[in-house]
């Protein structure tokens, strides 16, 4: 594909192919319209020497320089910021509806973010009818019940991978989504850097928390503009600075939505770990959506195919079903319209604003009251994600698979509750070992929760089925003792430090021993390391 097609809906079919890229290199003026900073930031550090990005604190001399001494014109936008951009460029003369192309990209925020953002969403959807060239694309469409109505007559185009995108997901239900987080952190080995994707600033500092992290060692991105900025700094403490999404990676890295779409982040290590909370709504993300979105931050890791996703339902407060809520919503939203269309029959010249008083799907657009019905999808997306979707552990797996991603390992793991008898210090060797073996078998990236515990609890475990395997264990009838020396057998220190171990393992300190037990001792240790040698007590000496 050598340019992307014109006054289209475009799904891409898989994150990072190149699509915003090509409508950055293509021919021909381009503004395209982005949801967040961090993601202009982002393709700022790949196409400086092309590209303008236009947020807050980017001025109208800024902006016209640019356009003065650039021939071709791309403008990377917010979009909050599009309205602006248009009535700078208009005003010193460009064609920009006819002559520049308009391309919004990671639209699915548009509905997302619709609830509390109803006017700027509006307002890009508003602008984007009076360009005679405009694009709406993502790799992850909302559904098509959902789509905004004015989006409704455009083509939808899709592109067709011969080899696409297939997820794996390791799914963990807990009751404490942060907790469990926070033993991720504390298992981290150097083998992965996490990278934590959780729409909630407090939640990151829970995990921080329970964790015990360094800031040293911990990168944080989210909202920092200045409505925003002092409230998520006071959340995380002053010793923890938010990050931009250039900084370079560290082993914990945690992100909000403000990185969810669109964002380039490069660490051949690096592990995606989603964390919903079911008592935190706005925590909870779309499987269809931004499960694909979050897995393609990560460009060249070697994990990028495998998401750990660690949640926990929702509470069910309601006892109304998801079809009942959509017929009611649908009657209100038919009062709301009836009400607006009274309001603005009737008010006798009076302010609108000062009339309306947040009535369910009402809103002032333009000095008239309005019901707008992408506030009713916005609505009835969010309900069916909360009530259906995290509802219950089998709902999301349902959702899960449909979307097209291989689970391949479920399990439930909560931090507060005893662990199994397997993983607890009073296991015994045969008995952990055994269940270690068989959670070893499973084909997954990250260990699950048990196989951690196991570990910590029972360390000679691990080093065991490491360094001489399941086959070696059961032919020493699992006899810790027998483990032990093989152990040391197998170990590369030199033959002398070998024999120091086993008998350090064999007699007991500051005790008499008759010197035939010691002879015979040596021998035994002399025989399994292979030494061909006569054992005599004085050889204890050397």
């Amino acid at each position: 594909m050598e340019e992307i097609p014109s006054n289209c809906i475009l799904s891409k079919g898989t994150t990072g192919c190149g699509a915003t890229t090509l409508a950055i290199r293509q021919q021909g003026n381009a503004i395209i319209t982005v949801p967040y900073v961090n993601l202009i930031k982002s393709k700022e550090s790949q196409h400086g020497d092309i590209l303008l990005g236009v947020y807050e604190g980017t001025g109208r001399d800024e902006i016209l320089d640019y356009a003065k001494s650039h021939g071709t014109h791309k403008i990377m936008v917010t979009y909050d910021s599009l309205p602006k951009v248009i009535d700078i460029l208009t005003d010193e003369g460009y064609d920009v509806l006819d002559g520049y192309q308009l391309v919004i990209d990671e639209w699915q925020v548009i509905l997302n973010s619709y609830d509390f953002r109803p006017d700027a969403m509006q307002g890009l959807l508003k602008s984007a009818e009076r360009f005679k060239d405009v694009i709406y694309m993502t790799a992850t469409p909302v559904k098509q019940k959902y789509m905004p109505d004015e989006m409704k007559h455009l083509q939808r185009v899709k592109i067709q991978w011969q080899d696409e995108q297939k997820l794996r997901l390791h799914s963990v239900k807990t009751t404490s989504p942060a907790r469990l987080a926070a033993e991720l952190c504390e298992n981290r080995t150097d083998e992965y850097n996490l990278h934590i994707f959780v729409n909630s600033v407090t939640m990151i500092s829970r995990i921080i928390k329970y964790a015990g992290l360094k800031p040293d060692d911990v990168r944080i991105v989210c909202s920092k503009n200045r409505d925003s900025i002092a409230t998520n700094q006071s959340k995380l403490g002053n010793a923890y600075r938010i990050a931009d999404i250039t900084d370079p990676v560290k082993p914990y890295n945690f992100y909000t939505s403000t990185a969810f779409e669109g964002c380039d982040i490069y660490d051949e290590k690096g592990l995606t770990v989603i964390v919903n909370d079911g008592h935190i709504v706005h925590s909870l993300l779309p499987v269809d959506t931004l499960f694909f979105q979050i897995a393609g931050r990560l460009r060249d890791s070697r994990y990028r195919d495998y998401i750990i996703n660690i949640f926990s339902t929702t509470r069910k407060t309601e006892d109304v079903t998801y079809g009942e809520y959509v017929k009611a919503s649908e009657k209100a939203f038919k009062e709301a319209e009836e009400y607006a269309s009274r309001m603005n029959g009737n008010n006798d010249g009076a302010d609108l604003a000062e009339l309306y008083t947040n009535r369910r799907y009402v809103r002032v657009q333009d000095g008239r009251m309005i019901a707008d019905r992408n506030m009713l999808n916005c609505d009835l997306m969010k309900h069916e994600l909360q009530s259906v979707t995290y509802g219950n552990w089998g709902n999301l797996i349902d959702e899960i698979r449909a979307s097209g991603i291989k689970i391949v390992k479920t399990e439930e793991s909560n931090p507060d509750k005893p662990v199994k008898e397997s993983a607890s210090k009073k296991a015994s060797f045969k008995d952990a070992f055994k269940r270690y073996c068989e959670l070893k078998s499973a084909s997954t990236i990250f260990p699950s929760a048990e196989q951690i515990l196991i570990e910590k609890n029972k360390p000679l475990v691990k080093t065991a089925y490491d360094t001489l395997g399941e086959s070696k264990v059961i032919s020493l009838k699992y006899k810790v003792t027998d483990i032990r020396r093989e152990l040391v057998k197998a170990s590369t220190v030199t033959e002398t430090e070998k024999i120091i171990r086993m008998v350090r393992q064999s007699l007991p300190y500051r005790k008499a021993i008759p010197r035939k037990e010691i002879a015979k001792v040596l021998q035994g240790i002399y025989d399994t390391l292979g030494i061909h040698r006569i054992a005599v007590a004085t050889d204890l000496a050397k």
